[in-house]
């Protein structure tokens, strides 16, 4: 029941800012073209395949909600210190899922409405990663950290996300699974597929649990080619 109150209380209040933030964008004429200003061109390099890529992931970063409530704080220092409490405060939700999950606060399958909710919320959370990861550390031409130590810590606790992400998850999904009875298995399996890419213990039943299994092992490889490189070849 915490689990619940919580989730639904910073779902709320980040939804309200969002909508207000949104409003003034779209429906701003002077904002919205000073916010979808600088957009990507195709074909202007050899070939197209990486300006659409780039293109729509411009899209992508725009539409995030981060960006659009940023794009209303005017100093650089406090857009930062907004994206730090973004991330901590995600952090802290998943992290509050965790532990009311290991202590049997929240129990899946109990209520199918908050078991589908929290998947969305996950889900939610890992398409935004995924999407900051490509467009920073893949895509980005220009990309100019305020302080490389600061982007990895951040990126760091991201990784720590996908991993306790993966974790409930799994769990919620454990029926999709073959192994996965407890939040320790999932846990396990989680821990294992982001160190070692697998386990030998559990494995997938069904399209879903496949494709948690390769959308993981694609941000471990995302985190260790590209990623990571980009921050030290910034040394």
């Amino acid at each position: 029941m915490i689990t619940c109150w919580i989730l639904l209380g910073a779902v709320i209040a980040l939804a309200i800012i969002s909508i207000v933030a949104v409003i003034k964008v779209f429906i701003s004429p002077e904002s919205k073209g000073k916010y979808w200003e600088n957009r990507p061109r195709i074909f202007c390099n050899e070939g197209f395949i990486f300006d659409v890529i780039h293109l729509i992931f411009w899209v992508f970063d725009k539409l995030a909600i981060i960006n659009i409530i940023n794009h209303f704080i005017p100093r650089r220092s406090r857009r930062y210190m907004a994206v730090d409490a973004y991330i901590v405060l995600w952090f802290s939700l998943e992290l509050c899922l965790l532990l009311s999950i290991i202590f049997s606060c929240y129990t899946p399958r109990e209520n199918f409405s908050l078991d589908y909710l929290i998947v969305g919320i996950l889900l939610w959370r890992l398409i935004g990663l995924f999407r900051v990861w490509v467009f920073h550390f893949v895509i980005a031409k220009d990309w100019n950290p305020i302080s490389l130590y600061r982007t990895l810590i951040l990126v760091f606790i991201g990784y720590i996300e996908i991993t306790i992400s993966y974790a409930a998850l799994a769990f919620i999904l454990r029926e999709h699974f073959i192994g996965i009875t407890c939040w320790q298995q999932a846990l396990d399996y989680s821990i294992r597929n982001a160190i070692t890419m697998g386990s030998p213990n559990i494995g997938a039943k069904d399209s879903i649990s496949y494709s948690l299994l390769w959308t993981q092992i694609m941000f471990v490889l995302l985190f260790l080619t590209a990623v990571v490189n980009r921050i030290i070849s910034r040394r």
